[in-house]
């Protein structure tokens, strides 16, 4: 009885030695590097200046995944080339983490609009509300466009060209040399400088009134008066407002 005993107690202390050890190994030899693996950190490699092929295949030779956050334009990335990533490089991130990148859409590009007829206060707005800039200003006479409206432009409509492109006016002058004088009262000197140029006026005295109720640069007083007959290469003398005070 004694003896059955001790047998049994005998095959159990060896079964779970076995077990131990068994268990053992493969803590040691599967779990554990599984473990440790996970938990590593890597540093993240600088993608920032390569195209999209090849900050994917940096990121995956470190061991790391990417996706695109965000596509945007831009001035000076060529189109498809990366602009920024996070974590940024250097940093460090866990072995499989993920890297989002911005990448670039290149220069944006706009369509020069129809302008023709337009005064060059309205062109300029226009323009440069869409990221252009005023280029040459040049005058031609017309017969059907009015004086110190636009004739035609550079580049012409429709064309697509990038932001911050420059656009050369014609304006359109007057054609006789004697025509009545327009009337510019209530208007800022600012807005018709170009129109009083385009006509072939030329700009004499501006003198300042101190107002309280009037916007600054505002005209006041124009001499020759609206309606009179004046010329090419008349002056034209201004009083404008000094501004609400």
């Amino acid at each position: 009885m004694m003896t059955r005993f001790i047998r049994g107690f005998l095959i159990i202390v060896v079964l779970v030695a076995v077990a131990f050890v068994l268990g053992y190994v493969i803590v040691d030899k599967m779990v554990m590097p599984r473990l440790v693996g996970f938990g590593k950190e890597l540093d993240v490699p600088d993608v920032t200046g390569r195209t999209l092929t090849e900050a994917k295949a940096v990121l995956h030779d470190a061991g790391l995944r990417y996706n695109v956050d965000e596509q945007r334009y831009d001035d000076i990335v060529p189109l498809g080339f990366v602009i920024s990533q996070k974590p940024m490089p250097n940093q460090r991130i866990k072995e499989g983490g993920l890297v989002s990148l911005v990448t670039s859409l290149g220069q944006e590009k706009v369509v020069i609009p129809h302008l023709v007829d337009l005064s060059i206060v309205q062109a300029k707005s226009l323009i440069e509300r869409m990221g252009l800039k005023v280029g040459r200003v040049d005058t031609a006479y017309s017969d059907t466009v009015r004086g110190g409206r636009i004739v035609s432009t550079n580049p012409p409509p429709d064309s697509v060209v990038y932001r911050g492109t420059s656009v050369d006016f014609t304006v359109s002058g007057a054609k006789a040399t004697f025509f009545a004088m327009p009337d510019f009262l209530g208007q800022t000197f600012d807005s018709v400088r170009d129109s009083i140029l385009a006509l072939g006026l030329e700009i004499g005295d501006i003198r300042i009134l101190e107002t309280s109720d009037s916007q600054k640069g505002m005209i006041l007083l124009q001499s020759p008066p609206a309606g009179m007959t004046v010329k090419r290469g008349d002056k034209i003398i201004f009083a404008v407002s000094s501004g609400r005070l």
